[in-house]
Protein backbone atom coordinates (compact mmCIF):
# COMPACT_ATOMS: atom_id res chain seq x y z
CA UNK A 1 0.00 0.00 0.00
CA UNK A 2 1.34 3.23 -1.01
CA UNK A 3 2.42 5.86 1.90
CA UNK A 4 3.03 2.92 4.50
CA UNK A 5 6.99 1.96 5.43
CA UNK A 6 8.98 0.59 8.35
CA UNK A 7 12.22 1.28 9.89
CA UNK A 8 15.12 -0.87 8.69
CA UNK A 9 17.58 0.89 10.40
CA UNK A 10 17.79 3.22 13.61
CA UNK A 11 20.24 4.63 15.94
CA UNK A 12 21.30 7.20 18.17
CA UNK A 13 24.85 8.53 18.58
CA UNK A 14 26.88 11.73 20.49
CA UNK A 15 29.45 13.85 18.13
CA UNK A 16 32.25 12.75 20.68
CA UNK A 17 35.32 10.29 19.84
CA UNK A 18 33.14 7.14 21.48
CA UNK A 19 30.18 8.11 19.90
CA UNK A 20 28.09 7.04 22.79
CA UNK A 21 28.82 9.62 25.74
CA UNK A 22 29.05 13.13 26.39
CA UNK A 23 29.06 15.71 29.04
CA UNK A 24 27.65 19.27 29.98
CA UNK A 25 26.45 21.43 32.58
CA UNK A 26 23.44 21.14 34.22
CA UNK A 27 22.60 24.80 33.67
CA UNK A 28 19.74 24.80 31.49
CA UNK A 29 21.66 26.28 28.71
CA UNK A 30 24.95 23.95 27.52
CA UNK A 31 23.21 21.87 24.75
CA UNK A 32 25.17 18.70 23.18
CA UNK A 33 24.39 17.32 20.17
CA UNK A 34 22.66 13.73 19.81
CA UNK A 35 22.29 12.65 16.20
CA UNK A 36 19.57 10.11 14.93
CA UNK A 37 20.71 7.94 11.79
CA UNK A 38 17.35 6.55 10.51
CA UNK A 39 16.53 4.14 7.35
CA UNK A 40 13.32 3.54 6.48
CA UNK A 41 12.08 0.83 3.64
CA UNK A 42 9.81 3.68 1.97
CA UNK A 43 9.74 7.45 2.42
CA UNK A 44 10.28 8.28 5.77
CA UNK A 45 7.70 10.03 8.30
CA UNK A 46 9.43 13.11 9.32
CA UNK A 47 11.68 13.99 12.52
CA UNK A 48 11.91 10.74 14.94
CA UNK A 49 11.44 12.35 18.25
CA UNK A 50 13.07 11.30 21.06
CA UNK A 51 12.28 11.33 24.96
CA UNK A 52 14.32 12.31 28.12
CA UNK A 53 12.50 13.23 30.86
CA UNK A 54 13.22 16.49 32.56
CA UNK A 55 15.44 17.15 29.89
CA UNK A 56 15.05 19.83 26.93
CA UNK A 57 15.29 19.21 23.44
CA UNK A 58 16.09 21.72 20.29
CA UNK A 59 16.38 21.02 16.56
CA UNK A 60 18.55 24.81 16.52
CA UNK A 61 21.68 25.48 18.62
CA UNK A 62 21.97 28.26 20.90
CA UNK A 63 24.52 30.77 21.29
CA UNK A 64 27.14 29.08 23.83
CA UNK A 65 29.30 26.61 23.32
CA UNK A 66 28.67 23.24 22.95
CA UNK A 67 31.60 21.24 24.13
CA UNK A 68 33.42 21.34 27.38
CA UNK A 69 36.95 22.34 27.59
CA UNK A 70 39.49 19.89 27.35
CA UNK A 71 36.82 17.97 25.56
CA UNK A 72 36.83 16.31 21.74
CA UNK A 73 33.77 16.74 19.46
CA UNK A 74 32.47 17.47 16.65
CA UNK A 75 29.63 19.13 18.24
CA UNK A 76 30.81 22.93 16.61
CA UNK A 77 29.61 21.43 13.51
CA UNK A 78 27.44 18.23 13.01
CA UNK A 79 25.57 17.68 9.93
CA UNK A 80 21.77 16.96 8.92
CA UNK A 81 20.87 15.39 5.87
CA UNK A 82 21.26 11.95 4.34
CA UNK A 83 23.71 9.82 5.02
CA UNK A 84 24.70 6.09 4.92
CA UNK A 85 22.78 3.91 7.56
CA UNK A 86 23.82 0.56 8.11
CA UNK A 87 25.37 0.44 5.26
CA UNK A 88 22.89 1.64 2.50
CA UNK A 89 23.06 4.60 1.15
CA UNK A 90 19.78 7.54 1.56
CA UNK A 91 19.31 7.49 5.26
CA UNK A 92 18.81 10.71 7.04
CA UNK A 93 20.82 12.14 10.08
CA UNK A 94 18.52 14.42 12.54
CA UNK A 95 20.46 16.03 15.21
CA UNK A 96 18.65 17.54 18.32
CA UNK A 97 20.20 19.76 20.79
CA UNK A 98 19.85 18.75 24.59
CA UNK A 99 19.83 20.44 27.63
CA UNK A 100 19.27 20.32 31.32
CA UNK A 101 18.84 21.45 35.14
CA UNK A 102 19.15 18.14 36.91
CA UNK A 103 22.39 16.59 38.08
CA UNK A 104 22.32 12.75 36.76
CA UNK A 105 23.57 10.58 34.00
CA UNK A 106 21.01 10.49 31.55
CA UNK A 107 20.33 7.44 28.89
CA UNK A 108 18.66 8.51 26.18
CA UNK A 109 17.06 6.88 23.46
CA UNK A 110 15.07 7.75 19.73
CA UNK A 111 11.92 6.21 18.82
CA UNK A 112 9.35 7.04 16.18
CA UNK A 113 5.63 5.69 15.13
CA UNK A 114 5.50 3.83 12.00
CA UNK A 115 2.40 3.63 9.68
CA UNK A 116 1.08 0.18 11.15
CA UNK A 117 0.92 2.25 14.17
CA UNK A 118 3.70 -0.25 15.89
CA UNK A 119 6.46 2.12 17.55
CA UNK A 120 10.07 1.37 16.55
CA UNK A 121 12.33 2.64 19.28
CA UNK A 122 16.11 1.81 19.86
CA UNK A 123 16.21 1.17 23.24
CA UNK A 124 17.66 -1.97 25.32
CA UNK A 125 14.66 -4.60 24.23
CA UNK A 126 14.34 -3.23 20.78
CA UNK A 127 16.56 -4.90 17.47
CA UNK A 128 18.37 -1.70 16.68
CA UNK A 129 19.83 -1.48 20.77
CA UNK A 130 21.41 2.43 20.78
CA UNK A 131 22.20 4.51 23.36
CA UNK A 132 23.96 7.38 24.88
CA UNK A 133 24.55 8.63 27.92
CA UNK A 134 24.61 12.31 28.46
CA UNK A 135 26.63 13.58 31.92
CA UNK A 136 25.28 16.52 33.30
CA UNK A 137 27.09 18.02 35.97
CA UNK A 138 26.62 20.84 38.44
CA UNK A 139 27.81 24.13 36.77
CA UNK A 140 30.63 26.04 38.51
CA UNK A 141 29.55 28.96 41.11
CA UNK A 142 31.08 32.13 39.45
CA UNK A 143 32.15 34.23 41.75
CA UNK A 144 34.04 37.96 41.62
CA UNK A 145 37.26 36.26 40.97
CA UNK A 146 35.98 35.00 37.84
CA UNK A 147 35.77 38.48 36.14
CA UNK A 148 37.88 41.88 35.88
CA UNK A 149 36.75 45.20 35.55
CA UNK A 150 39.07 47.68 33.79
CA UNK A 151 38.55 51.15 32.66
CA UNK A 152 39.28 52.26 28.34
CA UNK A 153 42.29 53.97 28.34
CA UNK A 154 40.40 55.57 25.73
CA UNK A 155 38.22 58.53 25.92
CA UNK A 156 35.77 60.36 23.12
CA UNK A 157 35.00 63.94 23.39
CA UNK A 158 32.01 65.95 21.40
CA UNK A 159 30.86 69.61 21.51
CA UNK A 160 27.37 70.44 21.94
CA UNK A 161 26.62 73.27 20.34
CA UNK A 162 24.35 76.02 21.96
CA UNK A 163 25.57 76.34 24.24
CA UNK A 164 28.90 74.79 24.09
CA UNK A 165 29.03 72.07 26.12
CA UNK A 166 32.12 69.80 26.07
CA UNK A 167 30.90 65.93 26.15
CA UNK A 168 33.07 63.20 27.09
CA UNK A 169 32.47 59.52 26.92
CA UNK A 170 34.39 56.87 29.56
CA UNK A 171 33.94 53.33 29.11
CA UNK A 172 34.89 50.26 31.85
CA UNK A 173 34.72 46.16 30.52
CA UNK A 174 33.78 43.62 32.46
CA UNK A 175 35.90 40.62 30.96
CA UNK A 176 35.60 36.89 31.84
CA UNK A 177 38.78 35.74 33.75
CA UNK A 178 38.10 31.76 34.00
CA UNK A 179 35.72 31.95 30.56
CA UNK A 180 35.14 34.64 28.08
CA UNK A 181 31.32 35.84 28.52
CA UNK A 182 28.79 35.60 25.79
CA UNK A 183 25.97 37.70 26.93
CA UNK A 184 24.73 39.79 29.56
CA UNK A 185 21.63 41.74 30.60
CA UNK A 186 21.27 45.04 32.60
CA UNK A 187 18.17 45.36 35.53
CA UNK A 188 17.45 48.60 37.42
CA UNK A 189 18.03 50.61 34.19
CA UNK A 190 15.64 53.82 32.65
CA UNK A 191 13.89 52.77 29.93
CA UNK A 192 13.52 56.20 28.63
CA UNK A 193 10.13 57.06 30.10
CA UNK A 194 9.00 58.70 33.35
CA UNK A 195 10.63 56.21 35.97
CA UNK A 196 13.73 58.17 35.38
CA UNK A 197 12.92 60.96 37.85
CA UNK A 198 10.38 62.18 35.55
CA UNK A 199 12.41 62.90 32.98
CA UNK A 200 10.85 61.05 29.65
CA UNK A 201 13.45 60.89 27.41
CA UNK A 202 14.94 58.23 24.96
CA UNK A 203 18.44 59.43 25.56
CA UNK A 204 18.47 58.09 29.09
CA UNK A 205 17.63 54.30 28.08
CA UNK A 206 19.90 52.14 30.07
CA UNK A 207 21.24 54.87 32.08
CA UNK A 208 20.85 54.54 36.00
CA UNK A 209 22.39 57.62 37.46
CA UNK A 210 22.00 61.53 36.46
CA UNK A 211 23.95 63.44 39.01
CA UNK A 212 23.09 66.97 38.07
CA UNK A 213 25.55 69.22 40.47
CA UNK A 214 24.64 73.06 41.33
CA UNK A 215 27.90 74.40 42.17
CA UNK A 216 30.22 72.42 40.84
CA UNK A 217 30.46 71.16 37.19
CA UNK A 218 30.37 68.61 35.38
CA UNK A 219 26.91 66.69 34.79
CA UNK A 220 27.49 63.16 34.97
CA UNK A 221 25.60 59.95 33.54
CA UNK A 222 25.84 56.39 34.12
CA UNK A 223 24.80 53.50 31.82
CA UNK A 224 24.77 50.00 31.59
CA UNK A 225 24.82 48.47 28.18
CA UNK A 226 23.42 44.74 27.18
CA UNK A 227 26.32 43.04 25.30
CA UNK A 228 26.11 42.87 21.61
CA UNK A 229 27.78 43.98 18.21
CA UNK A 230 30.24 47.59 18.72
CA UNK A 231 27.16 50.11 18.06
CA UNK A 232 26.49 53.86 18.39
CA UNK A 233 23.84 55.68 20.88
CA UNK A 234 22.54 58.70 20.90
CA UNK A 235 22.88 59.69 24.96
CA UNK A 236 21.94 62.29 27.15
CA UNK A 237 18.50 64.56 26.88
CA UNK A 238 17.72 64.21 23.12
CA UNK A 239 14.31 65.89 24.07
CA UNK A 240 16.62 69.59 24.91
CA UNK A 241 19.42 68.66 22.09
CA UNK A 242 21.59 68.51 24.66
CA UNK A 243 23.26 64.96 23.66
CA UNK A 244 25.56 63.38 21.67
CA UNK A 245 26.68 59.97 20.11
CA UNK A 246 28.52 57.19 22.42
CA UNK A 247 30.17 54.09 21.40
CA UNK A 248 29.43 51.06 23.43
CA UNK A 249 30.28 47.51 23.32
CA UNK A 250 34.29 48.29 21.22
CA UNK A 251 35.18 45.05 23.15
CA UNK A 252 33.97 41.90 22.23
CA UNK A 253 32.63 39.20 24.94
CA UNK A 254 32.30 42.42 27.86
CA UNK A 255 30.23 44.35 29.47
CA UNK A 256 29.97 48.03 28.92
CA UNK A 257 29.69 50.23 31.42
CA UNK A 258 29.82 54.04 30.47
CA UNK A 259 30.46 57.40 32.35
CA UNK A 260 29.15 60.81 29.93
CA UNK A 261 30.13 63.89 31.36
CA UNK A 262 28.45 67.21 30.13
CA UNK A 263 31.03 70.06 31.50
CA UNK A 264 28.88 73.60 32.06
CA UNK A 265 25.56 74.70 32.62
CA UNK A 266 24.07 72.08 34.52
CA UNK A 267 20.70 74.06 35.11
CA UNK A 268 19.94 72.82 31.61
CA UNK A 269 19.77 68.86 32.53
CA UNK A 270 17.28 68.96 35.55
CA UNK A 271 17.25 67.46 38.55
CA UNK A 272 19.25 64.21 39.72
CA UNK A 273 17.74 60.76 39.05
CA UNK A 274 19.48 57.76 41.17
CA UNK A 275 18.68 53.98 40.72
CA UNK A 276 20.67 52.83 44.01
CA UNK A 277 20.51 49.00 43.36
CA UNK A 278 21.47 48.30 39.79
CA UNK A 279 22.57 45.34 38.63
CA UNK A 280 23.26 42.91 35.51
CA UNK A 281 23.31 39.15 34.63
CA UNK A 282 26.11 37.85 32.56
CA UNK A 283 26.39 34.41 31.01
CA UNK A 284 29.99 32.82 30.16
CA UNK A 285 30.72 30.28 27.01
CA UNK A 286 29.02 27.59 28.90
CA UNK A 287 25.68 29.40 29.55
CA UNK A 288 26.40 29.75 33.58
CA UNK A 289 25.39 33.17 34.86
CA UNK A 290 25.76 35.14 38.27
CA UNK A 291 24.35 38.73 38.76
CA UNK A 292 26.62 41.56 39.77
CA UNK A 293 25.90 44.94 41.27
CA UNK A 294 27.32 48.26 39.87
CA UNK A 295 27.65 51.33 41.78
CA UNK A 296 29.52 54.27 41.84
CA UNK A 297 32.76 55.43 43.93
CA UNK A 298 32.82 59.35 45.18
CA UNK A 299 34.96 59.85 42.11
CA UNK A 300 32.33 58.12 39.17
CA UNK A 301 34.15 55.27 38.90
CA UNK A 302 32.45 51.94 38.41
CA UNK A 303 32.74 49.35 41.21
CA UNK A 304 31.41 46.16 40.50
CA UNK A 305 30.61 43.49 42.89
CA UNK A 306 28.65 39.93 43.35
CA UNK A 307 24.71 39.96 43.71
CA UNK A 308 23.01 37.38 45.23
CA UNK A 309 22.76 34.21 42.62
CA UNK A 310 19.77 34.32 41.49
CA UNK A 311 20.78 31.26 38.78
CA UNK A 312 20.47 30.12 35.15
CA UNK A 313 17.80 31.23 32.95
CA UNK A 314 15.18 28.67 30.94
CA UNK A 315 16.75 28.66 27.55
CA UNK A 316 14.36 30.25 24.69
CA UNK A 317 14.48 26.55 22.64
CA UNK A 318 11.25 25.22 23.40
CA UNK A 319 10.21 23.09 19.98
CA UNK A 320 7.00 21.77 20.02
CA UNK A 321 7.36 18.41 18.22
CA UNK A 322 10.07 17.66 20.80
CA UNK A 323 9.22 13.90 22.84
CA UNK A 324 11.90 13.28 24.76
CA UNK A 325 12.09 9.69 25.90
CA UNK A 326 14.97 7.70 28.64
Amino acid sequence: MAGLWSVVSFSIETTTPDRSTDTLFANGLMQVPVVISILARYEENGIPPIHCEGWDIATDANEFDHVMLGRVSEAESPTAGTAKVGGVSDGQNIIFWVSTLEVEHKNIAASIREPSGDDAHTGVASKFNSRVIITSVAPPRVTIDDVETTRSPESLEAWIDNPQILCVQHNWYVTGKRHELRKSLPHGYCTGSNDCGNMNDPGLLYCYSWDVRRRENPVFGHYTWPMGPQEERRVGLINKRLDFTAHINKRRNAQTLTLIEFDHHPELFRQTWHNYAPWFEVWDRYGNNRGFQATIDPYNSFQVSLREYQGAIDSEANPDDAKLEG
